[in-house]
């Protein structure tokens, strides 16, 4: 994968309207960004035409450099799955008529 970012040639191109950039290769440049990849890029500017030769005019240019992320890769961690362990639930309280508060919990009281 190839990132491009602007050169400090290239920020000021952009700021010069009247530099006689064609528009084409101003539009590259204007997306370029340190971080889109170029095939991302190629994909997204079908209509301003062939963007791996622009990309080329402004790398000839020296307003557009490849940079080298340092972007690690995923790690994929896989944890043990262990079986719950058997658990016995106290249902004492049941038998007891104790209706921890709440109402209609199908039990009947003595009024």
């Amino acid at each position: 994968m190839s990132v491009f970012a602007k050169t400090a040639r290239g920020l000021d191109a952009l700021k010069d309207l009247n530099s006689g950039m064609p528009r084409r290769m101003r539009t590259v440049l204007w997306c370029i960004n340190g971080q889109t990849s170029t095939s991302t890029l190629m994909r997204s500017l079908t209509a301003v035409g062939d963007v791996k030769e622009l990309m080329r005019g402004l790398i000839a240019e020296g307003l557009i450099e490849r940079v080298h992320k340092n972007t690690p890769k995923p790690v994929i961690l896989e944890a043990a799955v262990t079986a719950p362990a058997a658990t016995t639930v106290d249902t004492r309280w049941v038998s007891s008529g104790w209706s921890m508060g709440f109402p209609d919990q199908g039990m009947t009281t003595a009024h």
